[in-house]
Formats: structure tokens, C-alpha cells, sequence
């Protein structure tokens, strides 16, 4: 598990490094701000919510609603080969997804190319969007802080987060951590529990849990982070 401090650390230079290349005159200089924002983005959605590392992490835009507070992505086949997982945001992270769709489609109209299809990703040398994969995440981290590091470990971060959390205010619930993971038995998931529930009273509850998890002292650079989307 990566500590807090460390992934605080990084996400303070990576809005730093974005804030210099914006000041840059350079080709291309726009481009790779934009990246690093939103490698910003993900990071901060994979160390909250616990995004399995895969291949393709974050869904198409259809599979996201900012209303809701909620994104969809493709999961474990347990069940089906289509199925999904729910996943529950806070405020700030819809926010933060939202800025990073925009600038994505303003670099998208400066370049004439298309608009990502999907939610959170980044430009190629050759103009192309791709996905925040395992792979790359696991080589950047590995960089920015010189030791080897598994993209798995942003889940255990999340997980971590949660639990302490959750002893703080000494209401610890292993149906609320399991529903939180999406941790599934052979015959049912955790969100079965609470199917009677409508869509909208599910997420209420997870984003209350959510948000009295997150780490306060990442709203100054997640500040930062969205005034920077704004002005790319």
C-alpha cells in the first residue's frame, strides 16, 4: 500500500509540472499539461474509489453521470462476460472528471481530431487518445518515486482510507467495506444487499461514507488542479 504522504506528494508535482509546461511557449507544451492533469484525474479517482488495475480502468462517457455521482465500469466476470460495476463519487472527483472531459474536447478542437470516447484519458505522440492502463500507471509511479509500484496498491490505498475511517468513527461495517470494494461471492454481490434501495439513495449513502473518507488536505491541489483544466 502507498502511503498517503506519498501519494499527496505526487499529486502535488504533477500539478506543479502542468503548471510549468502551460508557461512553456514549446510545440506540443499544451498537450503534455493536459496529460499530466489528466494522469492527475485518475489518480486521484483510482486512490478513492479503488479502481481495479486493468487495462481499460474508467468507462465511455455514456457510463458516467455527474447527476448521479456515479460511473459503471466493466468488472470481474463472476456472472456474466458483460457485466459492470457500479461505482459511487464524491463531488470533487465528478468535478474533477467533468474539467478533464472539457479540456479533453478543447485539445480535441485544437488538434482536429475527435473527442475521446471515453472518461479520463490521454494524447499519444501521434494525436491519439488511449487509456490510462495498468502498464503506464504502474511505469510513471515507478518513476516519479524511483521504487517499483503496482497499480494495485492504489486500491489498497482507497480500501485503507475507508477503513480508517470507518474506526475513527468507530462505525465499521464489513458489508459497507465489501459493498465499497465490490467484493462478490460466487452466487452475489455486495450491491444486492441493497437492491430494494433505488439508484439514487445507493449512491447518497455510499458518497456520504466517501466523502467523510477523503483526504481533506487535497483540496488545495485539487484546486489547482481544476483552475489549470480551466485555463488549458
Amino acid at each position: 500500500t502507498l502511503r498517503g504522504g506519498l501519494l499527496k506528494a505526487v499529486l502535488q508535482q504533477t500539478a506543479e509540472k502542468a503548471a510549468l509546461m502551460m508557461k512553456a511557449s514549446k510545440p506540443g507544451s499544451h498537450a503534455q499539461a493536459f496529460n499530466e492533469l489528466a494522469f492527475y484525474a485518475y489518480l486521484r479517482v483510482a486512490m478513492t474509489v479503488g479502481l481495479r488495475p486493468v487495462t481499460e480502468p474508467l468507462p465511455s462517457r455514456e457510463h458516467f453521470s455527474a447527476k448521479l455521482n456515479l460511473i459503471s465500469v466493466k468488472d470481474k466476470a463472476v456472472h456474466h462476460k458483460h457485466e459492470r460495476q457500479l461505482i459511487v463519487l464524491t463531488s470533487q472527483l465528478c468535478l474533477l472528471i467533468e474539467r478533464q472531459l472539457e479540456a479533453a474536447d478543447g485539445m480535441a478542437e485544437k488538434l482536429a481530431i475527435s473527442s475521446p470516447s471515453m472518461v479520463i484519458s490521454r494524447l499519444t505522440a501521434e494525436s491519439k487518445w488511449e487509456h490510462f492502463s495498468s502498464a503506464f500507471v504502474e511505469k510513471k509511479l515507478s518513476t516519479l518515486l524511483s521504487a517499483p509500484v503496482k497499480t494495485h496498491s492504489l486500491r489498497h490505498t482507497a480500501a485503507q482510507s475507508f477503513l480508517k475511517q470507518s474506526v475513527n468513527k468507530r462505525n465499521y461495517s464489513q458489508s459497507a467495506m465489501n459493498l465499497f470494494m465490490n467484493h462478490a461471492r460466487a452466487n452475489a454481490y455486495a450491491l444486492s444487499n441493497h437492491s430494494i434501495n433505488s439508484i439514487s439513495e445507493y449512491s447518497k449513502c455510499q458518497q456520504q461514507l466517501l466523502e467523510q473518507a477523503d483526504d481533506a488536505e487535497l483540496d488545495e491541489v485539487d484546486a489547482q488542479a481544476l483552475e489549470l483544466l480551466n485555463k488549458l
